[in-house]
């Protein structure tokens, strides 16, 4: 969030990590697709995919870990 809210995004391009994380992780890409909709009508500015994909490794780890301690 503060990377994007300073324009200091990661922009390493990496378009075939984001594919293979949408792939395994599709519960945790939903969440982040809401969130970047979101985050794009209140700041006007695109969200690239690297931060994608960075949000959806981090959310996927907190999905799996609220599975666990159910």
């Amino acid at each position: 969030m503060e990377r994007y809210l300073s324009d200091k995004l990661m922009e390493e391009k990496d378009e075939e990590l984001f594919e293979q994380i949408s792939t395994l992780y599709p519960e945790a890409m939903n969440i982040v697709f809401k969130i970047k909709e979101y985050m794009q009508e209140v700041h006007h500015k695109p969200v690239p995919k690297d931060e994608l994909t960075y949000l959806a490794v981090h959310i996927n780890r907190q999905l799996k870990y609220s599975e666990l301690n159910k």
